[in-house]
């Protein structure tokens, strides 16, 4: 079992510095665009982390639900600006574009996520996490890939958008949202359950890219999920 957060390093966020408590840090980052933030077991990973400096383990993971997309302690988000490129996968205003992949580290037994959020005006936002629940690594990066939908789908809300674009690579990540596939254990059926309720909230669009074919932003989200397993 991996060991509680007690230090959250904010190096982005509406003040910076090391807060003791989630409910400390969350005032600074939870809703503030661009925000960089992790959770650290102690305070020198945390002050290794705002300096710079390569963190320890308590830096990779979260352990807990691995449909838990609220946990937000372990998640790396980064606002990229810009990119100067057109962008023809943004159509509309009020709509939010987001590439999402999960992945796997057996010598680690961890999953992660990666998502790549691209804003009507073109800016990109970059997230990454990982975990290590039981549940999750059992079905290794599948679980990594439904985590990465859901964080896209819980940000859209939190930025104030009224639809999003998810762009995915397995099948299920759709699939179980939208009940065209059976649910066969807790974990797709927790998942299948919270992607319908906030299918209420905000219109989710899902496309299905071919994994590794050289599709930017879907590459882009695989890196981002490999970096969190220090792949």
């Amino acid at each position: 079992m991996a060991e509680k957060k007690h230090f959250y390093a904010v190096k982005n966020g509406r003040k910076t510095g090391i807060f003791k408590s989630w409910d400390e840090c969350k005032k600074q980052v939870i809703g503030f665009k661009g925000a960089v933030f992790k959770g650290f077991v102690t305070e020198q990973e945390a002050l290794d982390y705002m300096a710079g400096g390569k963190p320890g383990d308590g830096a990779e993971g979260q352990a807990g639900s691995g449909i838990d997309s609220t946990s937000g302690i372990d998640i790396e988000r980064r606002n990229e600006g810009n990119s100067g490129k057109k962008l023809s996968s943004v159509p509309v205003s009020g709509r939010l574009t987001a590439y999402v992949d999960g992945s796997f580290s057996k010598e680690k037994n961890k999953y992660s996520f990666g998502c790549v959020f691209i804003f009507p005006d073109g800016h990109i936002e970059k997230m990454n996490g990982s975990f290590d629940d039981a549940a999750g690594t059992s079905i290794r990066n599948v679980a990594g890939e439904m985590q990465g939908a859901l964080h896209a789908a819980h940000f859209t809300i939190d930025e104030g958008f009224e639809a999003v674009n998810i762009y995915y690579d397995y099948a299920g990540v759709e699939m179980w949202a939208t009940g065209q596939w059976k649910t066969n254990n807790p974990l797709t059926k927790a998942y299948a359950g919270e992607m319908q309720n906030l299918s209420n909230k905000i219109s989710i669009f899902f496309h299905k890219v071919a994994a590794h074919t050289g599709v930017e932003y879907n590459e882009l989200a695989d890196r981002l999920a490999k970096e969190a397993l220090g792949i």
